[in-house]
């Protein structure tokens, strides 16, 4: 139950986005699984986007607490199931895992998501090596001081 601004830091899928400086930030609380969120992100040519998007909480697999998210948009898009690897103990930074599409097939899209409070820390090494062994490839960071 976060209600500070999350910033994306870096995701390993769509690595040659325009889009820098990816945050989402609770809105409005539908029930207490479902909420709306404004994703906003700086588009090319400096100016910044925004959209809402409805996010439901859910488990997956065993857990007993949700672990997981749909993001849901307004624009008809797919809904987006993004699951929680792992988190830090004190909160402050989360792996999302989906699956994200690709010309080569299907592959494990990773994001790592911070308290916007949290963002001038470096990532707790655990949480740095649990991200290179289990999301390969190149990643892009999509926040910086400049934010």
């Amino acid at each position: 139950n976060i209600k500070q601004k999350l910033v994306v830091l870096k995701r390993n899928y769509y690595t040659t986005t325009p889009y820098f400086c990816l945050t989402a930030q609770r809105a409005y609380e539908i029930n207490d699984t479902a909420y709306e969120y404004r994703l906003e992100a700086r588009a090319p040519n400096g100016s910044y986007i925004s959209h809402v998007e409805t996010v439901v909480l859910s488990k997956t697999g065993t857990h007993e607490n949700e672990n997981a998210a749909t993001f849901i948009t307004a624009t008809g898009a797919k809904p987006v199931l993004r699951k929680l690897m792992t988190k830090n103990p004190k909160n402050a930074f989360f792996l999302l895992v989906e699956t994200v599409q690709t010309p080569k097939g299907d592959k494990r899209g990773c994001q790592v998501l911070a308290k916007a409070s949290k963002v001038s820390r470096r990532l707790p090494k655990k949480f740095e090596d649990v991200y290179k062994q289990q999301c390969p490839g190149d990643s892009v960071t999509l926040y910086d001081s400049s934010c």
